[in-house]
């Protein structure tokens, strides 16, 4: 008799390779996912076909994933309760993604490229929360 508490999904769902040692839920059910040492393909710099790295971004309400097209380790995840916002150190660089469409937020007031500019090799995020 099959574990009811155990449920195999009905494929198989891929996500860069590498050592996973990140994952962070958003707050609009987006599921990061982030690892290090993994294949990154092409080069974020010099787009020339398909460019990806060692984030992964699984939607929980519809099971699709999302590999955007970035390079590098991801040493840092952060989510945050009253945004829809994820902040990802990734490749040393700080990037946000907007949680409503899994990809960089782009063209805002302090982003205009999905990147924050910060002098040295991001390594991890952290929200301070005053409550």
């Amino acid at each position: 008799m099959q574990d009811p508490y155990y449920n195999n999904p009905a494929t198989e769902i891929a996500i860069p390779d590498g050592y996973h040692d990140r994952i962070d839920m958003s707050v609009n059910g987006q599921l990061f996912i982030g690892s290090y040492d993994c294949t990154n393909i092409g080069n974020v710099y010099n787009p020339q076909g398909e460019v990806r790295g060692c984030l992964a971004i699984f939607n929980t309400t519809n099971a699709t994933v999302v590999i955007p097209p970035d390079n590098g380790d991801v040493t840092g995840l952060q989510s945050f309760t009253t945004r829809d916002v994820e902040y990802v150190a990734e490749g040393g660089n700080l990037r946000v993604y907007d949680t409503r469409i899994d990809s960089l937020l782009l063209n805002t007031d302090y982003i205009e490229t999905g990147t924050i500019i910060i002098n040295g090799y991001i390594i991890d995020v952290k929200a301070v929360d005053f409550f």
